[in-house]
């Protein structure tokens, strides 16, 4: 079993990605309604909520937003994964490409966590030592995506944990933030109950307040 990050690395290194290479593609997940539609309320909603959060990722990690899609369409890389990939690329000092080759090679994130550059790391920043206690992708990317959350949006983690406890997912959370800021003069709770008391889609709730998914993503890579 793997357990050192710089011996990965260095497997890696020295071993070939032709067969990772010639995965098949997964096949795209093209969005054919971008826009808001009032026949059809809920129809734009995967892409604006997509395009929201990857909007979020590359502004948060300095990365193109167009590695982040071509990552997930054509490199077959989760959700979850792409996350923490790219907070550990950024922490740890490392390429993401080669922490994602050592996932996709049978290695772990507790594994990296508990490499020697992990714990070093780890002793020298708070915020990485609060993730290393979990051990499933899913505990590593809620306990990410809360404290970039709270960094981008100036909230405190306990906020974002009620969203959460509301059933609000990470790119809701990120869009309905996005919006508020927009949109000063509500704030994210305002916003979030009309969108239940009416029964909203988010397109119909963003169109309500003058947005549109190329706005709330622009704003996103601007800032």
């Amino acid at each position: 079993m793997k357990t050192a990050l710089l011996t990965l690395l260095a497997f890696l290194t020295a071993t070939s990605f032709a067969e990772a290479a010639d995965k098949s593609a997964v096949q795209c997940h093209c969005f054919r309604q971008r826009t808001y539609n009032s026949v059809q309320p809920f129809s734009g909603d995967p892409y604006l909520l997509t395009s929201s959060y990857n909007s979020f990722l590359a502004s948060m990690f300095k990365v193109s937003k167009r590695d982040i899609v071509m990552k997930k369409m054509k490199g077959g890389v989760g959700g979850d994964d792409l996350l923490i990939g790219l907070f550990l690329a950024r922490e740890l000092g490392t390429e993401l490409d080669l922490l994602l080759a050592i996932i996709d090679n049978g290695g772990s994130w507790p594994e990296i966590l508990a490499s020697e550059t992990g714990r070093q790391k780890i002793a020298e920043a708070p915020n990485l030592a609060a993730i290393a206690k979990y051990k499933s992708t899913d505990e590593l990317a809620s306990e990410i995506s809360s404290q970039l959350i709270s960094q981008s949006f100036e909230l405190d983690k306990n906020d974002v944990s009620s969203l959460k406890g509301k059933g609000l997912n990470l790119k809701e959370i990120v869009l309905l933030n996005t919006m508020a800021r927009l949109r000063p003069k509500y704030s994210s709770q305002d916003l979030l109950q009309v969108k239940n008391d009416k029964q909203m889609s988010w397109g119909q709730l963003a169109s309500t307040v003058g947005l549109a998914a190329e706005k709330t993503g622009q704003f996103l890579l601007e800032e």
